[in-house]
């Protein structure tokens, strides 16, 4: 009996004060939860977070386990901010033009005649995010960006044809942040928001009549079964989407954690840009293949129109940012 005592009560303080070894593995263990709206197959997790999670965990020894929710499983994108404020999740994927107010500045992304690549945006947006205006806005978000991905010129994706501005307007087209918005309004079309898993109910059922998006991308989302015609190389707009750490999480974990999701990024992210570039060229064939009609403006002669009513949007975005407290001008020049 006093020999059982013994037992349980050399129990009980192990349980109290840990085994020395396994409190020692558990305490090297960071685990990360991940959360996303991409379908399954889609191209961004595939090229940027996958790989990027698995460079991680080598760099670390396997210090880190990464848990991934797709599909919107854990957090709808509409929520990413707030989910990862409450650290609901630990690094989520957030669209800056889903949240005009808190990131009024890092709307200039989004405004026409940018980038002509997806690597060319890349090397760009990593020098927009290193501007003081930008990093204070992700700073008072709580936010950390950890992995940038650009997505090719947005494009009209219409169920009715398009090939010339006059054909968009009046007709209802999916946007996302300000900049697409300004951009939508110039073409004489009439924006809606609305989250990205949405756009094929909403074409299908017909409560839009289009989407502002991305080739690359647009495959994933089957806009093939839902739209119709497409424009190619008006570059309405753009967009990107982010990787986010929420800065307590960041916080949390050790340095070396901290220096493997660096270096992680630095080597995956310019490879994703290479791989999303070509993936955009893919697509753009398998549509036309599929029998989307897509109409190449520069062939058509009709650049020059798109280009005369978009010129305009980059300074009417830079004068509604005067009244903000940032220099949007500022911004706008990077």
């Amino acid at each position: 009996m006093k020999s059982m005592l013994r037992r349980v009560a050399a129990l009980a303080l192990l349980a109290a004060f840990g085994f020395p070894w396994s409190a020692s593995s558990n305490a090297a263990d960071v685990a990360v939860k991940v959360a996303d709206h991409f379908p399954p197959g889609h191209v961004i997790p595939h090229t940027l977070l996958r790989p990027w999670m698995a460079r991680v965990e080598e760099l670390t020894g396997k210090k880190v386990r990464f848990t991934h929710f797709p599909a919107q499983q854990l957090v709808k994108q509409t929520e990413a901010l707030s989910a990862v404020q409450r650290r609901v999740v630990d690094i989520v994927l957030v669209n800056p033009g889903l949240f005009p107010t808190e990131f009024a500045l890092t709307g200039v992304s989004f405004l026409p005649n940018g980038y002509d690549t997806v690597v060319h945006g890349g090397k760009a947006l990593q020098g927009l995010f290193e501007h003081p205006a930008i990093k204070d806005e992700f700073r008072r978000a709580g936010l950390r960006v950890l992995l940038i991905e650009p997505l090719d010129a947005y494009e009209a994706l219409t169920a009715r044809p398009v090939t010339r501005p006059a054909d968009i307007r009046g007709l209802k087209i999916r946007a996302a942040g300000e900049g697409q918005l300004a951009a939508t309004r110039a073409v004489g079309a009439t924006p809606t928001t609305i989250a990205a898993p949405e756009m094929y109910t909403g074409m299908q059922r017909r409560t839009i009549d289009g989407v502002l998006f991305g080739y690359s991308i647009a495959k994933s989302y089957k806009l093939d079964e839902v739209a119709k015609f497409g424009t190619l190389g008006a570059n309405i707009a753009y967009a990107h989407v982010l990787y986010c750490v929420a800065e307590a999480s960041w916080n949390s974990w050790p340095a070396d954690v901290q220096a493997g999701m660096i270096k992680a990024a630095a080597e995956i992210m310019p490879r994703a840009w290479q791989d999303l570039d070509k993936s955009t060229l893919d697509v753009i064939a398998a549509f036309r293949t599929s029998g989307v009609t897509i109409t190449d403006v520069a062939k058509s002669g009709t650049r020059k129109e798109w280009e005369d009513l978009l010129r305009p949007v980059r300074d009417q975005w830079a004068a509604g940012m005067k009244a903000r407290p940032a220099r949007a001008e500022k911004a706008v020049s990077m």
